[in-house]
This record gives C-alpha cells, sequence and structure tokens, in this order.
C-alpha cells in the first residue's frame, strides 16, 4: 500500500511547495543535518516529508526504517524544485558516543572503490551501476569485460547526481605459466579449473587459436564469470596439442634455426620475468662474433605477439667483456573457548574462577492482557556489580525504570565457529598441521634487494656513551636504537605523500637485521604451505615487522590476498591502525571485519571506514587486506569461501611458544593436548627445534632485540627462557625515568612487586 500511495505523496509535497524565484535553473545543494525518514517503501522513501532518496544512496548499505534520524546531501531538480538526496547517513542511537561529520560536498576529492564492472562498452562503463568511468580512466592494457573485479579512484558530481571514475585497475592479477585449456565451447573456454577467457577479448599471437589441451601461458584478472573466478586478458602458446595450429616447420627444421652459426654466439637468457604495474625493466641479449669475418646485426623482431605494443627493442654496443644476461632495473621506474567441567575440583587453600561465556541478553517486559515484549541486547562492559547492555533504540526510548526479567543466553557462535575449524583440518594436509619434512617451493617473489644500511640510526636520538649490554651480563657495543621497531611505539604515522619504495627496498628502514631477514623470508614464501614462525619475545617488535611483511606482499605480489587473524579485538584494531598510518595503502585496500555485536564506538575513529567495508562479509572478502579475530574469520567459512589456496597459500605464525598458552579448564581436554598452541606444538618438533646451528632460517626467525624493557628486567626470563640471548635495545631516557624514584626499594633496579587485592 505504502508502495501504491508513494507517488502522491511526492505530488502532494510538489503541489506545496512554492516556487523560488532564485532558482534559475542551477542546482542548488543542500544539507540535511536532524532529518527524520518520514516514508519509506521498498527501496526508496523521503525525509522530512520532503527529501526523496534510494536505497541506493545510503551510505554503508545501511537499512532505514521509519523514524529514523539520517543527515544528508541533497540536491534540488525540476521545475518544482524538488529535493534529491545525493548521499543519505544513519545517525547513531542515543547510546552510541558522539556523531558524524557532515556530508559535505567536494568534487575534488579522490575517494577508492573496489567493485565489478556491471556494463561497459566502447566509450566507457559502469562500476557497481552507479560508478561511471570514461575509456580515458583505464590503466595502460587493461580491457574491462563486465564481471571483472577493479579498484578505482573517483569524484562526487553533485551538479550531475552521479560519480565518476579518474583511475580504473583491475583488483588483482597474475600470471600463470604451463597450464592447459580445459574446455573449449564456440568462442568461449576454460583454462584450468578456475579460469574463463573468450576469443572475442583475448589477445593472441597472430595465426594462433587455442584448442583443447593446450598449453598455454596467460595473464589473469580476477572477475566473476559465472563458476570461475580469473578471466585471461591474454594467451601464449607453450606446447600445442596434436590439433594446434602452430608454427608450420619440422622440429629439427626450426632447432637448425636455432643453432649458433657462422662464428656468432647469442645468449641463452630469453625469461624476462614479472613486473609490476608502472614498473620497467631490461633485458640485455649478447651477440658474439667468435669467426674472423666481421657480422651485420640486420633486424631484430619479436617472434609472435607483443600485446599492446609493450615491448621495445633498443640498440646497444656489443662488447666482449659484458657479461651474458644480465638484467638492468630501469633507474626510474579473545574468544578462548572455556568450558566449564561438571566435577571441577578445588583443593584446599585455592580458589575456583568460573567465566561465563556469554555475551547476549534477553530483557522480558510484561505488557497488558498478560503479553511479553522480548528485546535482545549485548553486554558491553562488566564491572564489579554492574553489568552495562546494548538495546534497541526503541527499548531505550520507551523504558521507564518498570521491573523486568531478565535472561541470560549462552551464545554457542565461537564454539560452533571452532568445531567447523576441527572439521576443516582434514582438508588442510600433514604439511601444515603435522609437517615432517620441507619442500621448497618456487619463490613468490625473486628480486634483488637494494644494499641498506643493517643498522639503521638516528643521530639526534644516539648517545655514544651509552652502553648496550646482553641480558645475560655479557657487554657490547653501544647500539641505542629507535623504538620504531616495536609495537609499544606511538608516533609512527607517516604521510601519504610518501613514494612507495622500488621493489627491493624496505618501507621501513630502521628494522633490525633479524627484522629484515623475516620480511624476506615471508616475501618469498619458499616454505609455503608449511607455516613459517616469527618468534619473538614481548617487545621485540614482532607487529612492525608483520606491517612491514603485508606492505612488501600487498605491492610487490599483485595476485596476493592476505587476511590477518589476532586472539582479540585490541590486537586486531593494533594491526589496522598501523597500517592505517604507515601511509602506504588506499583506503579500499584494507577491511577490519568485526562481530555483529560490537559497537562502533570500541573503535578509533579512524579504523571505523575500514569497519563499515567490513560490514558486507563477502564483500569485504575481496579486498586485498582483511584484519580480523579468529573466531570472526569463522565468518568466511559460514558464506562457502576458502581461506588457504591449496597450491600457493602461505601461512604466517607469530609469537612466542615462552608465554601463557591456551586457557583450558577441562582436566580432559588438557589430558589431549588443548592445552599447547599449534605455535608451541611445532617449535617442539625436530623440523622446527634448535639445532647446534641455530633454527632452519627457511622455517623460523627469532628476534632477540627488545626495544621496550630495562635490562635489569630482562635479565632473569632471559636466563629461564631465552637462552641468555635477549639484547636491550630500549630508548635509555623511558626505561630509566623511574630508576632514581624515590619510591623504589633498590635504586636503579626499576621493579616493586605490589599485592593487588580482587577477584
Amino acid at each position: 500500500m505504502s508502495k501504491l500511495l508513494s507517488p502522491l505523496w511526492r505530488r502532494a509535497q510538489e503541489d506545496e511547495q512554492l516556487e523560488d524565484p532564485r532558482f534559475d535553473g542551477v542546482p542548488q545543494i543542500r544539507q540535511v543535518q536532524t532529518g527524520v525518514v518520514t516514508h519509506l517503501c521498498a527501496d526508496y522513501g523521503l525525509i522530512d516529508h520532503a527529501v526523496y532518496f534510494t536505497s541506493g544512496v545510503v551510505l554503508g548499505g545501511v537499512v532505514l526504517c521509519v523514524g529514523d534520524s539520517v543527515q544528508a546531501l541533497a540536491v534540488r531538480e525540476g521545475a518544482h524544485g524538488q529535493w534529491r538526496a545525493l548521499r543519505v547517513e544513519r545517525h547513531k542511537d542515543g547510546w552510541e558516543n558522539g556523531g558524524s561529520e557532515a556530508l559535505m560536498p567536494d568534487d575534488n576529492k579522490l575517494r577508492p572503490l573496489i567493485g565489478t564492472v556491471t556494463s561497459c562498452d566502447r566509450d566507457g562503463g559502469y562500476i557497481n551501476q552507479t560508478t561511471y568511468f570514461p575509456r580515458s580512466a583505464l590503466c595502460e592494457g587493461f580491457e574491462p569485460v563486465k564481471g571483472d573485479w577493479v579498484l578505482a579512484q573517483y569524484v562526487i558530481c553533485p551538479s550531475e547526481w552521479s560519480s565518476q571514475a579518474r583511475a580504473v585497475s583491475p583488483l588483482r592479477y597474475r600470471r600463470m605459466d604451463g597450464v592447459s585449456v580445459s574446455v573449449l565451447h564456440g568462442r568461449s573456454g576454460v583454462v584450468g579449473d578456475s579460469v574463463f577467457f573468450n576469443l572475442d577479448s583475448l589477445i593472441v599471437p597472430p595465426g594462433f587459436r587455442p584448442v583443447r589441451g593446450d598449453v598455454v601461458n596467460v595473464v589473469v584478472v580476477e572477475s566473476s564469470q559465472s563458476l570461475y573466478c580469473w578471466r585471461a586478458l591474454c594467451m601464449t602458446p607453450v606446447q600445442h596439442s596434436g590439433n594446434a595450429s602452430g608454427l608450420n616447420m619440422p622440429d629439427d627444421e626450426l632447432q637448425r634455426l636455432l643453432e649458433n652459426k657462422g662464428g656468432l654466439l647469442v645468449s641463452q637468457e630469453n625469461h624476462f620475468g614479472s613486473l609490476l604495474l608502472g614498473n620497467g625493466k631490461e633485458l640485455q641479449i649478447w651477440i658474439q662474433n667468435t669467426g674472423s669475418e666481421r657480422q651485420r646485426l640486420t633486424c631484430c623482431e619479436f617472434a609472435g605477439w607483443d600485446s599492446g605494443q609493450q615491448f621495445c627493442l633498443r640498440s646497444a654496443s656489443l662488447r666482449n667483456d659484458k657479461p651474458p644476461g644480465k638484467d638492468t632495473e630501469d633507474g626510474e621506474d579473545e574468544d578462548s573457548v572455556r568450558m566449564l567441567e561438571t566435577n571441577l575440583e578445588i583443593e584446599p587453600g585455592e580458589r575456583a574462577f568460573v567465566t561465563v561465556g556469554c555475551d547476549k541478553v534477553v530483557l522480558k517486559k510484561p505488557c497488558s492482557g498478560g503479553a511479553v515484549i522480548e528485546y535482545i541486547s549485548y553486554i558491553t562492559e562488566i564491572t564489579d556489580e554492574d553489568v552495562s547492555l546494548r538495546v534497541n533504540a526503541d527499548f531505550q526510548n520507551n523504558y521507564l525504570g518498570e521491573p523486568l526479567d531478565v535472561e541470560f543466553t549462552f551464545n554457542r557462535l565461537t564454539m560452533r565457529r571452532c568445531h567447523c575449524a576441527l572439521e576443516q583440518v582434514r582438508h588442510f594436509g600433514d604439511n601444515i598441521l603435522f609437517p615432517s619434512m620441507l619442500m621448497l617451493q618456487p619463490p613468490q617473489w625473486s628480486g634483488e634487494w637494494s644494499p641498506q644500511e643493517e643498522d639503521q640510526r638516528l643521530p639526534q636520538e644516539m648517545n655514544e656513551n651509552d652502553a648496550s649490554q646482553k641480558t645475560d651480563g655479557s657487554s657490547m657495543l653501544t647500539a641505542e636504537m629507535v623504538s620504531v621497531a616495536t609495537q609499544t611505539k606511538t608516533d609512527l604515522t607517516m604521510t601519504s605523500k610518501m613514494s612507495i619504495p622500488n621493489p627491493g627496498q624496505f618501507f621501513n628502514v630502521q628494522l633490525n637485521p633479524a627484522q629484515k631477514e623475516a620480511v624476506k623470508r615471508i616475501l618469498s614464501g619458499e616454505c609455503r604451505p608449511t607455516p613459517y614462525i616469527l618468534f619473538g619475545p614481548p617487545g621485540t617488535g614482532k607487529t612492525i615487522t608483520l606491517i612491514e611483511a603485508i606492505l612488501q606482499v600487498h605491492h610487490h605480489i599483485p595476485c596476493s590476498r592476505v587476511l590477518v587473524c589476532t586472539p582479540s579485538n585490541s590486537a586486531a584494531d593494533l594491526v589496522c591502525m598501523r597500517l592505517h598510518q604507515s601511509g602506504f595503502l588506499h583506503t579500499a585496500s584494507l577491511a577490519r571485519v568485526n562481530a555483529t555485536c560490537r559497537p562502533e564506538e570500541c573503535m578509533a575513529e579512524e579504523l571505523r571506514q575500514y569497519a563499515r567495508a567490513g560490514e558486507d562479509i563477502r564483500h569485504a572478502s575481496f579486498h586485498r587486506i582483511v584484519v580480523s579475530t579468529c573466531s570472526s574469520a569463522g565468518m568466511f567459512y559460514q558464506i562457502g569461501l576458502r581461506l588457504l589456496s591449496e597450491t600457493n597459500g602461505q601461512i604466517v605464525l607469530a609469537g612466542d611458544p615462552k608465554q601463557l598458552g591456551p586457557v583450558v579448564k577441562s582436566k580432559l581436554a588438557a589430558v589431549f593436548g588443548l592445552g599447547v598452541s599449534l605455535l608451541e606444538r611445532l617449535m617442539g618438533t625436530p623440523l622446527y627445534s634448535c639445532s647446534e646451528r641455530g633454527y632452519n632460517p627457511l622455517l623460523v626467525t627469532k628476534l632477540v632485540y627488545n626495544y621496550r624493557s630495562h635490562e635489569a628486567l630482562l635479565d632473569l626470563p632471559s636466563r629461564l627462557f631465552y637462552s641468555g640471548e635477549l639484547c636491550v635495545r630500549s630508548q635509555r631516557a623511558v626505561v630509566d625515568a623511574l630508576c632514581h624514584w624515590n619510591r623504589l626499594p633498590t635504586k636503579g633496579f626499576p621493579f616493586i612487586f605490589h599485592g593487588v587485592p580482587g577477584d
């Protein structure tokens, strides 16, 4: 009924509006700061009975209800001056702190967007049906088709009630070598089991037409094509099947053609390697004349296909002392599962604590006539005797303090996800959970690392009179380092104007040698799928090392997708904040996936944009970097997504097996080994154990530089747990600040035992 009457509402509003003499056809912009949704239909509605909006302009895809308080940016159109919303954002509920910033019209601000190409023609196309892109916005060599996933930079055009992309590039792309054409039907086909191609958009060498059984090399982009997740951009043959039409030349004749003859030797190095978009590289092919006669090079050309004329030939002086095959780089270019056992024993003098695994509450409000209204709320904070609940806005507005029946329900979601994880173990194989041997894989990135100083220091923070010591008492040369290599550093903000380092350079040049080695191993990934372990005691910079590794993988492996899982929300927020502060990521590259019951005010303001990107779990999975807790990551399995590639997937475990392990209440579970974490169990196997020569560098990197604590506090744990290897690299001004405090029992030893009574 409301849908049938909505045209009457709009017509009535038009009749009530008076002609504005100042309205001369030029669009007017209006900001609605405190509007209310007064009418709502299936996919459109009215704000304050006057501003028309559709569901597509609501930020974050939030489902609005009649009575919701919103803010909007609207434009006036038509002869009657009707207001139409360009963007609508719902105000936070009353129990949420703060408010959103006003929606300011800024048609020059570039905004990132991840989406799919929904239509495309010779002039341009649309992303997500709403954002137009012209052909000039496409990156070089990219010809999109419907279904391609893209990363775009777009602007809002208030005068035209639209948005337009200024730059469009593939979201992910990769090269696949030596794969077979498995299906061919008409002008469409499939390579392997995941790559779709169509001959109308496929770039192939002249005279080549793929047939079933051909072994080919392809460059693919991520695309939703029916059952397939990749689309082939270009294809070149490696080996033709019996039905393939290859070169019309016998193999022996072709071999004679390629042989060195006439005293001429040609270098055999002809593999150009892989390049990122925007980068350049040169491959030098040398020709050596070993005969007695002068030879002349008359022509060089490519034998086959050159997509978009990306390659070119340059003349170079040929010298006998030139090293063959040398590549030269172009100069510029917490939710622990805690289960209460029925027969819990409490020894004399001991106290048993029971953790109630509940985060959902049902409030029952009796009404007249015996009816009962139930409101579901979520626990947000627990103090000594009080529990704070997050409740429905209707309940908050109508509750007058009357008595309520409160029913606590046990949330089994986390436990069910743990059971689901156990069911997935069968797909992993022994190389992941129970590795006994290491099989090396080709490196994911095999570029050259630029020579850099292994010990980066800031002169203004160096003190040549300070002495740094190993915690076992042996003195060593001072090596005061800035504490950017530890997660406790708070001033890591980098300007977004910083340029992306060239391949082979570090984003954070102040990493110590062990941290840099860990980053190189992770980027190379030669041990995959066997887990790689970053072993780091507290304060040794595990977090900042992982941030560097994530940035390296993101920028140098274009087909990569990174999932970061942490044991708690605070740890996930920390990783997300460090990535945000690095300044090397687009906003659309990162998504923070939260539990549905986690309120937005629990997160820092800077992280809320990433949390909104993670509200739709399926769309969040297409972001290049996803940060989540281990429990919330189970939502990806619930929608049918596999989190680890069985062929190229890589697992990195970061932690310290010497610290506290899982909290297990059940004695039966402890007997069967559930009190030992995966990290600790792996470190106890022969493959990961420390030998006389140390750990296997392909599998384990141990961090020993501590940037957080005073040497007096590190001495005992270093000797007990870490073989006396921990070294002090903390800032003296910080760790010595309270060494002479008048309440210290021992001056110079900043340590106090202080009893705290309580639960």
